[in-house]
């Protein structure tokens, strides 16, 4: 695993990267808007919350880049989401207990 993570990426892989990350972003993007299925507004929806944190690496995307760096910020990014989840479901659960003591 370790020697996986130690190599860096070519350019090739590096813009493969980042075009499927632009990819995610239009098709979610395109799901939210379409006005067919409405099934696929979720979906939209959770795409484009998951393609807006991994959009994040695109700065990365460059030939040379290794997949521990793309790995540790991956991590950041979902560690920094965590607690802002955790911190919004503190503010409601909060925000809950002011409005019945009203």
């Amino acid at each position: 695993m370790n020697e996986i993570l130690d190599k860096s990426m070519t350019a090739s892989q590096a813009k493969r990267l980042e075009h499927g990350i632009i990819v995610l972003s239009i098709l979610s993007m395109a799901f939210i808007f379409q006005p067919f299925y409405m099934w696929l507004f979720p979906i939209g929806c959770i795409g484009v919350v998951f393609s807006g944190l991994i959009f994040n690496l695109v700065p990365f995307c460059v030939a040379g880049t290794s997949y521990r760096k793309l790995l540790r910020v991956l991590s950041i990014v979902a560690i920094v989401f965590v607690i802002v989840v955790v911190l919004a479901l503190i503010a409601a659960w909060a925000y809950g207990i002011y409005l019945t003591n009203q």
